[in-house]
């Protein structure tokens, strides 16, 4: 079990400031990523994170929807908040949240995504190429499915490149290494990036 008493107004303020940074189209998908350690949280979204001050009891990482704990923490009048972390759950007094955790005492086992604030399908498909992370890193930081998603998307484009440049003798695996070159920067060979 983690603790930590935080300042709501800090909070709060923090929050709103993370919040300004966010795409308005993803305000709703975004995920929160709070690392609580000695004497802060850290909160983070792509390509932004801000520290608050805190009191804490162990050190744990976990998500939750961004616009979901800002609405928590505007709803609160107590000066002070008390949050306990337990597997799965967030508790503030009686209220409990669902949330994604991951114990950081034997060093941090899911890593934080480097993406842009305003990352693209392009930015995710590289990420997800890049193979520097793995579906527990892509589920912790709720991002698996959006790396579907975009490669979905990069299918139905190439199937309309391919209908497009038939009569020309380009074929799909021609389009797939292209595109696989460009995004990952790889030898040609490894061209099976589809679902």
């Amino acid at each position: 079990m983690t603790q930590f008493t935080v300042s709501r107004r800090k909070l709060l303020a923090a929050l709103i400031q993370i919040n300004k940074v966010e795409k308005s189209a993803k305000k709703f998908q975004s995920t929160l990523e709070v690392t609580v350690l000695n004497n802060f949280i850290l909160l983070k979204i792509s390509g932004i994170e801000m520290s608050v001050d805190a009191v804490v009891t162990g050190k744990i990482k976990f998500t939750i929807p961004l616009w979901y704990f800002t609405d928590v923490v505007k709803s609160e009048k107590d000066a002070k908040l008390i949050f306990i972390v337990l597997p799965k759950e967030l508790k503030l007094r009686g209220l409990i949240f669902n949330i994604i955790t991951s114990n950081i005492e034997d060093g941090d086992s899911n890593k934080s995504l480097l993406l842009p604030i305003n990352y693209t399908y392009l930015d995710v498909l590289k990420l997800y190429l890049s193979g520097n992370y793995g579906i527990e890193e892509m589920i912790f930081n709720n991002i698996d499915g959006y790396i579907i998603t975009s490669i979905r998307r990069l299918d139905i484009e190439v199937r309309k490149i391919e209908v497009s440049l038939r009569r020309y003798g380009v074929e799909k695996k021609d389009i797939e290494t292209l595109m696989y070159d460009k995004l990952i920067k790889l030898p040609k060979q490894k061209t099976e990036i589809f679902i």
